[in-house]
Order: C-alpha cells, then sequence, then structure tokens
C-alpha cells in the first residue's frame, strides 16, 4: 500500500469513466478558451475600448458581442479587423457544440446498440415535457472533436491577441514574437 500521500495514476478507465473524462476535457478547455477571451477583453477595456461600462461582461455570448464592438473600434486595418470577426464566429460555434457535450444527457451503450460508441440524451426545449426527449446518436469521435475545435479557438484567441499586440498594448511588456504578415496569414489559413 502507497503511504505517501501521491494520488495513485489510473492504469485503465472503463468506459464510462473515460466517457466522463472526455467531456470533462471539452469544459476544461472551454474554460482556457472563455478565459482567454476575457483576458484579452479585459486588456482592450483597460485601454479604453471596452465601451461604455467597464463592468465584465456575464455570459459568453456577451463577452463576444462585446470583444466584436471593443475591437471593431480599434485603430487597425480591416483585414485585422475581419480576422477577429472571423475568430469570434468560430468562438460562437464552439460553446454551442460545447454545450451540447456538456448539458446532454450521455449514457454508455454497447457498440452497435445505437451508434459506433456513445448516445446522447437531447432536449430540444428545457420547458418541454419530459417525454419530449429524443435520443440522437453520437460517439465518443464527436466529443473528441469538439475538445479539439474548442483548442482551436483557443489557439486562434492567442494568436489574435498577439496581432492586436502590434497595434494596441494589449500585453504589457516585451514584444510580439509572430509578425503581422505571419500571424494574420496563419488567422486566415485557420478560419
Amino acid at each position: 500500500m502507497d503511504t505517501s500521500g501521491a494520488a495513485a495514476e489510473p492504469t485503465a478507465l472503463s468506459r464510462y469513466d473515460y466517457m466522463l473524462y472526455s467531456i470533462g476535457a471539452v469544459a476544461q478547455t472551454h474554460v482556457a478558451m472563455e478565459l482567454t477571451l476575457r483576458g484579452l477583453w479585459g486588456s482592450l477595456a483597460a485601454l479604453g475600448y471596452g465601451g461604455d461600462t467597464q463592468q465584465p461582461p456575464r455570459g459568453l455570448a456577451n463577452l463576444v458581442r462585446r470583444c466584436g464592438t471593443s475591437i471593431r473600434r480599434l485603430p487597425v486595418p480591416a483585414t485585422v479587423k475581419e480576422a477577429a470577426a472571423g475568430v469570434l464566429e468560430l468562438v460562437v460555434e464552439a460553446t454551442r457544440l460545447r454545450n451540447r457535450v456538456v448539458h446532454d444527457y450521455w449514457i454508455d451503450v454497447e457498440p452497435g446498440e445505437l451508434s459506433s460508441g456513445w448516445a446522447g440524451w437531447v432536449r430540444t426545449n428545457p420547458e418541454l415535457p419530459l417525454d419530449s426527449i429524443r435520443s440522437e446518436a453520437s460517439d465518443q469521435l464527436y466529443v473528441e472533436r469538439c475538445r479539439l475545435q474548442v483548442g482551436h479557438c483557443l489557439v486562434l484567441i492567442s494568436d489574435l491577441t498577439q496581432l492586436l499586440w502590434h497595434y494596441v498594448p494589449v500585453v504589457q511588456g516585451g514584444h510580439p514574437v509572430d509578425t503581422v504578415d505571419e500571424l494574420l496569414d496563419r488567422l486566415q489559413r485557420r478560419l
């Protein structure tokens, strides 16, 4: 018996535990994405581009909207504003996918029962009666693709922050690593 106090590393997860782990990975990746976007908005607000109020936006939809408004006010070229709008559109889509993964009720089914892996139960409207719940086949690959898409947005927000840094001091000290052309090219290829 290990008495060192260190947590034991799991050697293997059951299918159900791996499903829960994967859903948690989506949630944590999304939190990192939102915090990065919130940091960008905070920097823009501190520079006077936050809009009429300095109150932090509540909810991701408001955060995306206010980031978009703040960036449109910046003294940056149209290509930068267009790239920013593309990034924010992908954030909205990734959040929609994240919400499906995190808020659906996932059940573990044997392969071939309903799908190749997992099935999710989706309520189209939480106000509807329970008998309106419908099963929608999905699988582990869907959850992994969602995590990758949210992670992709995290990288895009980081690149956007570095791009804006060339024009306004959104990061204190230092200087951007990549050039404007490199960042715009990378963002345009990834959008």
